[in-house]
């Protein structure tokens, strides 16, 4: 069976959730037989270096990978000029002729079994690739997130002009979702929550099912070294505003006020464009890091991973990750959105200021950490094993 997968940006290396997502389910396809190439969008935002080439191609995952250089950087004049239409300027960026174009064009000579487009504004490339006159190919939607919720969400949080632009773009996404959706023969969401969403909003698409995001557990994590000071830890794309406004509110209502009655605490901040992106101002023991290389030995350091978010979409692949690497998470009630975990049980949920000092005090003194640790390596090899995950799919796709 010949796959091709189609992405917005290049997936590797790992440093969101969408590329995590991205390749394992790649994983879990390969290990069922599959044969796949990789389509990918090379955008002005996330370029594909040389060295992130020859990494992906040294998992041996695709046979061709093909990237595409396009142009969906987002303008003011064009953001303003928007606002007399009736698309989103989602829509606007990403569905232009000429990345169109560039697309068939790459693919006239190819054919395909199935076509999975991982993110809402792929899936129309997929239906240009099947008008070429070949043999149809499935298309797969694969909705990493919700869409309009993220911007909806955003738009509560705001007032003013903002907030009515945000309320607008996310009237116009939902409009888009749902016309966009009916183009697919199935669609694979990351959890049941969202699959029951996108059940709502068409009734056209008779398979939705849910197929959460691959993570194994790390067979041998890196331990923490027991004389290290208690270390708080944060990761995440820092030019991404749901993780910024979350940041932002910890550090103000938590982490001063931590830090005071625990001096020998660290926080320690991971993700790209931070200076750019957060309002600095000073913090006591409070460490920016950047972006890191490896994401696995910075969750292993740390003590506790915190989550923070109060607007958004989809499954919160840091989750998952610091799960993998053995440590316990504290995280607010949309940052476990769509996972199937219980707050005292894999995790602590925390969403005023009192439930998130009682958390972080409760790990800081060791309190049932190992018991959570314990349950939430059970739940990766109950719900996000790749070989599991990747049969599912193949499943799917052998009733279409």
């Amino acid at each position: 069976m010949k796959i091709l997968q189609i992405v917005k940006k290049f997936p590797y290396p790992l440093v969101d959730g969408e590329s995590w997502a991205i390749i394992g389910l790649a994983k879990g396809l390969k290990s069922q037989g599959t044969e796949l190439d990789l389509l990918s969008l090379n955008t002005e935002k996330h370029q594909a270096d040389y060295e992130a080439r020859e990494m992906l191609n040294d998992l041996s995952l695709y046979k061709n990978i093909s990237i595409i250089d396009v142009s969906v950087r987002p303008k003011i004049l064009s953001a303003l000029s928007n606002l007399t239409g009736r698309k989103s300027y989602h829509e606007q960026r990403y569905n232009k002729q000429d990345i169109h174009n560039k697309i068939t064009q790459e693919t006239f000579e190819k054919t395909y079994d199935v076509i999975i487009a991982e993110s809402l504004y792929t899936v129309d490339y997929a239906y240009s690739i099947n008008k070429l006159g070949h043999a149809k190919a499935i298309i797969l939607l694969r909705a990493h997130n919700i869409e309009h919720l993220i911007w909806s969400r955003y738009a509560i949080r705001l007032k003013g002009l903002k907030a009515w632009y945000f309320k607008n773009q996310a009237k116009r996404l939902k409009e888009y979702e749902s016309k966009i959706i009916s183009k697919c023969d199935a669609i694979l969401t990351v959890s049941d929550y969202d699959k029951d969403v996108f059940k709502g909003i068409t009734k056209k698409v008779k398979h939705i099912i849910s197929i959460p995001i691959a993570m194994d557990t790390l067979q041998e994590p890196e331990y923490k070294t027991e004389d290290l000071p208690f270390i708080i830890g944060f990761i995440g794309s820092l030019d991404w505003r749901p993780n910024i406004e979350g940041l932002e509110w910890f550090l103000t209502n938590i982490w001063d006020d931590f830090s005071e009655d625990y001096p020998e605490s660290i926080f320690m901040i991971a993700g790209r464009n931070a200076k750019r992106s957060i309002n600095l101002r000073h913090h006591n023991n409070m460490t920016w890091l950047g972006e890191i290389e490896d994401s696995d030995s910075f969750l292993s350091q740390i003590d506790v991973l915190v989550c923070p978010l109060f607007s958004g979409s989809g499954t919160r692949v840091k989750v998952l990750q610091s799960m993998r690497a053995h440590t316990p998470v504290v995280g607010s009630k949309i940052a476990f959105e769509g996972l199937s975990l219980t707050h005292d049980v894999h995790v602590l949920e925390a969403d005023t200021k009192e439930e998130w000092n009682d958390a972080l005090k409760r790990i800081h003194s060791r309190e049932n950490v190992d018991r959570l640790v314990l349950n939430s390596e059970s739940y990766l090899d109950q719900y996000h094993n790749t070989n599991e995950l990747g049969a599912r799919v193949l499943r799917l796709i052998e009733k279409l």
